[in-house]
Order: structure tokens, then sequence, then C-alpha cells
């Protein structure tokens, strides 16, 4: 009842010229499992956005919760002009809660979206979820283009959602924002958008605490990021293994969730006689994560295909220099603070013992990165943000 009456003065005050604020729906199913990059992306932007007072955000997600499901893996309850579209009931309210709570989503979370009357629809992750049915002015962020340019890297879900949902999206959003000039590129190519409908906003570096934790096996390299096909880890464990070879004192830290086909590269983990050299952590905490930054020899980033690139800058800002590739959108991040390789093997080996024989390049590399992680920062990127939603109004 409380959601109603608060709906209804809402409709009153603007029907009546009394509310000034932009009222913004926001999808907050990015929030629904442990944070990557797009939801790192998700929850910067809400964030900084709650702080100004002209806006409102009316978060969705799943519309109705039993007492022992999680809402989100943020934190809101601090975050001004913000409405969580979200209410708990009993899991004894109804005879089988599963069945109802999913009837839910399909019929009161679009109810709900209409009721707000926002005017306009944010969709941080590509397109909102298509039960939501959107019927306000829609910006989506569209991070990359991989089911297009490596639709063999990705889970045949997420391409079939992809190509099913983001096209019409594409040409039905107000304005599409993109994370780099590569990004935008590949979307005027694969489907002749115009150039005036795409702005690109670069993303930022999240400061990163980090508690002091003694890491024994040292050096050595890291990896951060989700295990998948087009980040390129098999060709870096080869490399490895040409390391261990040759008698280099590197350990190999691999930090990031396990995700899709990636059996392989699993494999060859498992199978390599330097495998207890090799460390896997599927997730830790931001201020672990700043550790295993700040003591690393280097980080080991050359994908194939990139969107942006949150690691480097992560690795900049805690002195860890960069090993990346020239592709995608790399360069327009690591700009001249990074170390550029190839993606295959001897490549990526022979950028790293380029890097252990140079410490006046590494200490270059370093003193680059400080400085160049100062150009992103997601007060900045939340600005312009708001900008572009100001701009279809």
């Amino acid at each position: 009842m409380g959601s109603f009456v608060s709906s209804f003065l809402d409709f009153y005050k603007r029907f009546k010229g009394l509310e000034k604020k932009l009222k913004i729906g926001f999808d907050g199913y990015p929030f629904l499992e442990p944070l990557t990059g797009i939801g790192v992306y998700s929850y910067n932007i809400l964030k900084n956005l709650s702080k100004y007072d002209d806006i409102r955000i009316n978060l969705y997600g799943k519309t109705f919760l039993c007492e022992n499901e999680k809402s989100f893996y943020i934190k809101i309850d601090g975050l001004k002009n913000l409405r969580a579209r979200i209410h708990g009931i009993s899991s004894n309210f109804f005879p089988n809660p599963n069945f109802w709570l999913n009837l839910s989503e399909k019929i009161l979370t679009p109810l709900f979206i209409s009721i707000d009357d926002n005017d306009l629809f944010f969709a941080p992750n590509y397109f909102p979820p298509p039960n939501f049915k959107i019927k306000d002015k829609i910006i989506c962020t569209v991070h990359d283009c991989t089911f297009k340019v490596y639709p063999e890297y990705l889970q045949e879900e997420t391409l079939n959602n992809l190509n099913k949902y983001l096209p019409e999206m594409i040409y039905k959003g107000e304005k599409i924002i993109c994370d780099s000039n590569s990004t935008k590129k590949d979307l005027i190519n694969y489907f002749k958008v115009d150039e005036k409908r795409l702005k690109v906003i670069y993303l930022g570096s999240e400061k990163l605490n980090f508690n002091e934790k003694e890491i024994k096996e040292k050096p050595y390299l890291l990896f951060v990021s989700t295990i998948e096909p087009r980040k390129n880890l098999k060709n870096i464990i080869e490399a490895f293994k040409i390391l261990k070879e040759k008698n280099y004192p590197f350990h190999f830290y691999i930090i990031g969730k396990i995700g899709w086909k990636c059996e392989d590269i699993l494999r060859e983990v498992l199978e390599s006689p330097y495998k207890n050299f090799i460390h896997h952590l599927s997730y830790v905490r931001k201020e672990e994560l700043g550790n295993y930054y700040k003591n690393g020899f280097c980080l080991l980033f050359p994908s194939y295909y990139e969107g942006f690139g949150l690691p480097i800058l992560e690795s900049f800002q805690f002195g860890c220099p960069v090993i990346t590739s020239n592709k995608s959108s790399l360069p327009e991040v690591g700009g001249d603070a990074c170390l550029y390789v190839e993606t295959d093997p001897k490549s990526i080996f022979d950028g790293i013992v380029k890097l252990w024989n140079d410490e006046d390049l590494r200490k270059e590399l370093i003193n680059k990165g400080f400085e160049r992680v100062k150009i992103f920062n997601w007060e900045d990127t939340t600005k312009k943000t708001k900008k572009i939603f100001e701009s279809i109004l």
C-alpha cells in the first residue's frame, strides 16, 4: 500500500509540475550475482548518480523475495535519491512460492515500472530484461561486440540472447553509450548505426583499499579476469611453461571465477608439469585484490578482444606494470603506459623476459601507469552519462 501511495503522490506532483527531479528507471539485474566488469560499471554509475539531488532512481530487480533470498550483491542502504523496487514476503504466504514469484516477475514488475512513470530507463548491461516490457525512452550501454567479432567465444544462451534482443535495442534506444571507440567502430561496422546516436564514455578507476598481507610465492605474474576464451589464458599458460623450462623463478596467480568454454584452459593447468607454481583464486575481496596487484611483478592481459579493460586501470593504481595486446580497446585504455605484445605464447614470453631484464623499463611503466590512471574516474563517467540522460528529454 505504501508503494502505491508513494507512486500516486509522485504522479500528482509531476502532473502539477511540482516534481522537478529526473526520474530514472535502472536495471538492477547486474547486481543479482557477485560483481564482475559489468557489475562494477553498473554499481559505480548507480552510486554516483544517487548523489545528485535533481535525480530520483527506481531500481528494479526481482520484485518479490522470500526471507532467505539475497536481493543484491551491493549495499544500497546508504544511497540517497534511490528506491529499490523490492518487496519481501514470507515463503509461507503462498503454497508454491517459486511459482508465484516467477509469475510476479512477468506481471507485477512491468506494472510497477509503468506506475512509476520514469522519464527514461537505463540499461547498463546491453538491454533491459525482456520481461520488464519497457515503454519509456531507453538508453543502453553496449560494452563490446564479442557476439559479432568472436561469436565462438560465447555461451550459446548468451549469444542467442544478444542476437535476439540487442539489434532491436540498438535501433530503438534513444542513445547508445559505448565503453570505447573500438566498440563504437564495431557498432557502426556491424549495425550501420548513425554515429550521432553513439556516445563514447570511458569507464572509471575505482579506488581499491588493500590489506597488507604477505604473499610467499614471489616473484609472481598475475592474471585478473573471468576465465573465458577471449582472455587468451591458454596462451599465457603456454608462455609460462616456456619461462619455467628456461628456469625463470616465477609463480603465476590466476584470479577470476571459472566462466565458460574453458575446459581446455583448466586442463592445461591441471596437466602442466609446473602446476605447483600456478595458483587459482576464484574470487577475492577488493582489499585482498589490491594486495595481489601491489606485490605482482606484472599483470598479463593480452586478450584477443575487450570492450574496455578495467584490470589495466586497477593494476596501474597499485604500481603493477601491464603487459597487454594491441587489440580492440586495450591501447585506448593503456596509452603509453603498457608493454604491448602479440597474442601468441612466444610474444607473451618475450614481453615478460624484456620486463625482467630491464628494470628501468619496468619503473618507467609503473610511473606512467600512476599518471595514466588519473584520467579515468567514475565521477566524470557518471557526469557525462547524466548529460546523455538530460539530452533526450
